[in-house]
C-alpha cells in the first residue's frame, strides 16, 4: 500500500513526485507512466527537444508560476548534472499598427525586466538571419528567458523523485477504483497497486481510460499542434550564434490591419534531436489543423495515421512552410519534417490543480504552456495531494476542476 500514487510520467507529473518526494521521505511514493519508449499508444506532449521560457508574463497567475519554476532551474542543474535551460533570450514582434510591442515594454516596465525596444531597421541589423516584414518592430529581452529541454527536464525530475526514494513503474495505467481502504491501479501489463492517495497529471489521455468516475469527466479541448523542424547543416550553425527564441503576433483580418494582435508563430533557435542533427523549430500560433475529438483521432494525429483530412492536414504544414520561407529564405527547406503533439485546455486558461475527492487529486492541462512552469505546477499539486498548505502567492481558485457539461465519447 502506497501513500500516493502518481500517474502520468510527462513534465506534471514528473516535477510532483520530485517535489513529494524530496519533502516526504517518509512517505511511501509510487509514480506509474509509461516512458517515450513504452509509450505505443499513450503518447507524450515533453517528446520534443525544446519549449520557449521567459519571466515576462502579461498574466499575472503565469507570471508567477513561471518565474517560481525558472527560480529553481539552476538548483536543479546543479542537483542532477545536465543542463535542461538555455538562457538565449526572445524577442516579441508584432506589426507597427498593433499593440502587442507597446503592451511587451509596459508589462517589462511593471515587472522591472530590462529590454530593447527595436524599431524596423535596429530589428534587422540586430537579426540578420530573420527576414522580417517591412512594418515588423519588436522587444528584445536578453535574459530571464530562453528555451528549456522538456526531454531532460522530465528526466531529471524522475532521476531525483527516484533518489529521494519514490518508487517509478514504467507501465500505462488502465483502471482506477475506490473502495473504503484506498485506490486500486491496474495497469497494463497486469500489475494491481495499492494507494491511499491518487493524483492523475495524465493531460489529454485522463478521459481515455477507466481513470475517473464518469461525472468527474473534466473540461478540456484537446488541440492538435504541428511544428516544422528545418535542418540547419552544420556549416551554417554558425550564422545562428546567439539567435534567440522568437514570438510573431500580427493582426487579424477581422481587424482591419488594426488594434490587438494573436500569436502568428512562434521560431526556436537551431538545436540538435536525438537524431544528431540540428534543427530550427516553427510552430504555429491558432491555426488548428484538425479538430482532436476521441481517443483514436489522438493516436492518429501523434502518429500521422489514417487523418480524417487529408486537405486540413497538408493546410498547416504548408502554412508553416510559407513561415519559413518567409523568415529564413536563405535556408534550404527541403531538409525537413514535422513533429505532432495534442495539447490540454481548459476555459480559465489555467491547469487544474485540485482535489476531486478526498484522496483523488487532478493536476491536468497545461494550455500549451506547461513546460516552462511544470515545476511549480508540480510543486503545488505534490502539496495538495498530500494535504500541505497551498504555499503559493497564487490562489488555488484559479485552478478549480470543472467537469464536462457534455461526456466526450472517448
Amino acid at each position: 500500500m502506497y501513500d500516493v500514487c502518481i500517474v502520468g510520467a510527462g513534465t506534471l507529473g514528473s516535477a510532483a513526485a520530485r517535489h513529494l518526494a524530496e519533502t516526504h521521505r517518509d512517505k511511501r511514493l509510487l509514480l506509474i507512466g509509461p516512458s517515450e519508449k513504452q509509450g505505443i499508444n499513450i503518447h507524450g506532449a515533453y517528446y520534443d527537444e525544446g519549449r520557449i521560457t521567459r519571466s515576462v508574463d502579461p498574466d499575472p497567475v503565469w507570471l508567477e508560476i513561471s518565474q517560481q519554476s525558472m527560480k529553481r532551474y539552476s538548483q536543479d542543474h546543479k542537483n542532477a548534472g545536465d543542463v535542461f535551460f538555455h538562457e538565449v533570450g526572445w524577442v516579441g514582434v508584432g506589426s507597427s499598427h498593433g499593440d502587442y510591442v507597446e503592451s511587451l515594454v509596459q508589462n517589462a516596465a511593471a515587472q522591472h525586466s530590462p529590454c530593447l525596444r527595436l524599431a524596423g531597421p535596429a530589428l534587422r541589423t540586430r537579426f540578420p538571419y530573420f527576414n522580417f516584414l517591412s512594418d515588423e518592430h519588436g522587444v528584445y529581452f536578453s535574459s530571464g528567458a530562453g528555451y528549456v529541454n522538456p526531454r531532460i527536464m522530465v528526466a531529471k525530475q524522475l532521476k531525483l523523485a527516484k533518489q529521494f526514494g519514490a518508487d517509478i513503474k514504467d507501465d500505462i495505467v488502465s483502471s482506477i477504483t475506490e473502495d473504503a481502504g484506498g485506490f486500486t491501479l491496474n495497469t497494463d501489463d497486469g500489475q494491481v497497486f495499492q494507494a491511499q492517495r491518487v493524483l492523475l497529471t495524465t493531460g489529454a489521455f485522463t478521459s481515455c481510460r477507466a481513470l475517473l468516475p464518469a461525472p468527474l469527466r473534466p473540461d478540456i479541448e484537446l488541440q492538435a499542434e504541428c511544428v516544422l523542424l528545418i535542418e540547419v547543416p552544420s556549416h551554417k550553425l554558425q550564422q545562428y550564434t546567439g539567435m534567440p527564441c522568437m514570438l510573431i503576433y500580427r493582426t487579424g483580418k477581422e481587424n482591419n490591419g488594426a488594434g490587438k494582435q494573436s500569436l502568428q508563430a512562434y521560431i526556436l533557435p537551431p538545436i540538435q534531436y536525438p537524431d544528431g542533427k540540428f534543427y530550427l523549430k516553427i510552430g504555429h500560433g491558432k491555426y488548428r489543423p484538425v479538430p482532436i475529438n476521441t481517443a483514436e483521432d489522438i493516436h492518429q494525429w501523434y502518429t500521422h495515421t489514417g487523418m480524417r483530412s487529408q486537405e486540413q492536414e497538408l493546410s498547416v504544414e504548408q502554412y508553416l512552410l510559407n513561415l519559413a520561407q518567409q523568415y529564413f529564405p536563405s535556408l534550404d527547406l527541403s531538409c525537413h519534417q514535422f513533429a505532432y503533439c495534442v495539447t490540454a485546455h481548459t476555459p480559465s486558461g489555467y491547469p487544474y490543480i485540485d482535489m476531486l475527492t478526498q484522496g483523488l487529486g487532478v493536476c491536468l492541462a497545461g494550455n500549451g504552456r506547461a513546460a516552462k512552469a511544470a515545476d511549480e505546477i508540480g510543486r503545488m499539486a505534490a502539496r495538495m495531494i498530500i494535504g500541505d498548505t497551498w504555499g503559493s502567492k497564487v490562489k488555488p481558485e484559479h485552478f478549480h476542476f470543472q467537469a464536462a457539461k457534455i461526456q466526450a465519447k472517448l
